[in-house]
C-alpha cells in the first residue's frame, strides 16, 4: 500500500471516529452518572441530584448491609416501586463474591433497566473501607443502551448513624453508548 492510500485511510478512520463521538448525547452520560451515584449503597440522600429518580426511601435494610460487611452474612432483598422508590427488583447480596443485580427503573428519560454484577468488599487500609465494583453493567432503554463499569470506595464507621465517614470517590467507565465505543472515564462521588 503506498503512503497516499495509507494517509487517506487514516484520515477516513479519524474523521469517522470524531463524527461518532460528536453523535453521543451528553444527556445520556449525565443521566448515567446520576443513576450510578444514586444506586451506590449507604448514600445519605439523592437530594443534591437533579433527577426525579429516587431510591432514598426504598425499603433497603441498612442493618443487613452492615451485617454483610461485618460478618459476611448474605441476604436477599426485594425492592418495589413506590412514591419515593423508582427501582424494582430482587437480588441476593454477598460479600467478596460478585452477585447479579437486575433492576427495573422508572421516571427516567433514557433508561428503563439496569443490570450489573455487584462486588462489595471490606478492607482495612488502615481504617475500615468499603470497596465497590459494578462489573459488566448495562443500562437499557427503549432506544438507548450504555455499557459501563464502576469502582468506588469510602472510609466507613459501621457503628455510627452515618456509615460513610469519607467518600473516597471512584470512577465510572462508560464503555459504549448505543453501540458506539466510547471508553471514557468520569469521576464519581456520592456526597
Amino acid at each position: 500500500m503506498n503512503k497516499y492510500k495509507l494517509i487517506f485511510l487514516l484520515s477516513f478512520i479519524l474523521s469517522t471516529e470524531s463524527f461518532s463521538k460528536s453523535k453521543i448525547d451528553e444527556s445520556k452520560i449525565k443521566e448515567t452518572k446520576e443513576i450510578i451515584s444514586t444506586l451506590l449503597p449507604f448514600q445519605k440522600s439523592n437530594s443534591k441530584i437533579n433527577l426525579e429518580f429516587k431510591v432514598d426511601k426504598c425499603q433497603i435494610n441498612k442493618s443487613k448491609w452492615i451485617m454483610l460487611l461485618v460478618a459476611k452474612t448474605p441476604f436477599t432483598e426485594s425492592l418495589k416501586f413506590s412514591k419515593n422508590c423508582d427501582v424494582e427488583g430482587t437480588y441476593k447480596a454477598k460479600r467478596e463474591v460478585p452477585f447479579p443485580v437486575n433492576l427495573k427503573l422508572k421516571k427516567l428519560k433514557h433508561f428503563k433497566q439496569v443490570k450489573f454484577n455487584f462486588l462489595i468488599n471490606l478492607a482495612y487500609e488502615p481504617i475500615p473501607m468499603i470497596k465497590i465494583q459494578m462489573q459488566n453493567g448495562i443500562l437499557n432503554g427503549t432506544k438507548n443502551k450504555i455499557t459501563f463499569d464502576v469502582s468506588y470506595s469510602a472510609d466507613i464507621d459501621p457503628f455510627s448513624k452515618d456509615i460513610i465517614k469519607k467518600d473516597n470517590g471512584g470512577t465510572l467507565r462508560i464503555k459504549t453508548i448505543d453501540g458506539i465505543k466510547v471508553n471514557q472515564k468520569y469521576p464519581l462521588k456520592i456526597k
